[in-house]
């Protein structure tokens, strides 16, 4: 069996054991064979808005001789899935703001689940923003890095969160900043290279959007800065 990259093992490492599992953009279906031949679920709902990749995924599951354990519906977000019977769902690969889009669409199925792990390509921010806005909680997030790239997985449950936090952690996931993760210091320094760049950019514009940029990028570093350096204070307890 293909063995999954580094972005979906950190999305099957948050799953849990549980009979049916739907996995939304499924693509080749590999997350949902994974966690079926190791036995962390029964059965598997994979659906795509696209043919090609939903044919795909049943020519993988035949392949590996589990079709009978999978039931494949081409549809986008929740539309068109019954999910009354199923327990969890995944929710990765694409936008921050289709992520959104999909919660949004239908509430009712959203929050019906045990728990949602989603993977936002883009826009993490908003993704927690909404969750945080909208009767869910992030008990757990993995960070990790593939190449050039970082990855945010987020495990959700439909419950109200009432934990106050600095909002900066829209951005950087209180629970990595709470928990520890192996690359939250390198994220942060990302962040702050990023925002070096914009302060150098605007020193040879003189408009008022050049300015705010600039002052927006400063006080930004120096809240990153505070991030890191209370992260740092409490590393030396934290076991990875």
């Amino acid at each position: 069996m293909v063995n999954l990259d580094i972005r979906l093992k950190a999305v099957y490492d948050l799953a849990e054991k549980c009979d049916t599992f739907l996995d939304v953009g499924s693509d080749h279906g590999y997350l949902p064979l994974h966690l079926i031949k190791n036995n962390i679920i029964n059965k598997a709902v994979v659906s795509d808005i696209n043919e090609g990749p939903l044919f795909n995924a049943k020519e993988n599951f035949e392949l590996y001789k589990m079709r009978d354990k999978a039931k494949f519906i081409l549809t986008g977000g929740l539309r068109d899935i019954e999910t009354r019977d199923i327990d969890a769902v995944s929710i990765c690969g694409m936008g921050g703001e289709l992520i959104i889009s999909i919660l949004e669409e239908d509430k009712t199925k959203a929050k019906g689940f045990d728990y949602l792990i989603l993977q936002p390509m883009n826009s993490v921010n908003l993704v927690r923003k909404y969750l945080y806005e909208n009767g869910y909680t992030i008990v757990k997030e993995d960070l990790v890095k593939d190449r050039h790239h970082f990855y945010n997985i987020l495990k959700v449950i439909p419950k109200k969160d009432n934990r106050e936090f600095d909002e900066i952690f829209f951005d950087l996931g209180y629970e990595l900043f709470k928990e520890g993760n192996e690359n939250f210091i390198e994220f942060i320094d990302y962040k702050i290279r990023v925002n070096k760049k914009i302060i150098e950019n605007c020193k040879s514009k003189n408009s008022e959007n050049a300015k705010r940029a600039k002052e927006k990028a400063v006080d930004y570093i120096n809240r990153l800065e505070g991030v890191k350096k209370d992260y740092e204070s409490k590393r030396c307890n934290r076991v990875y």
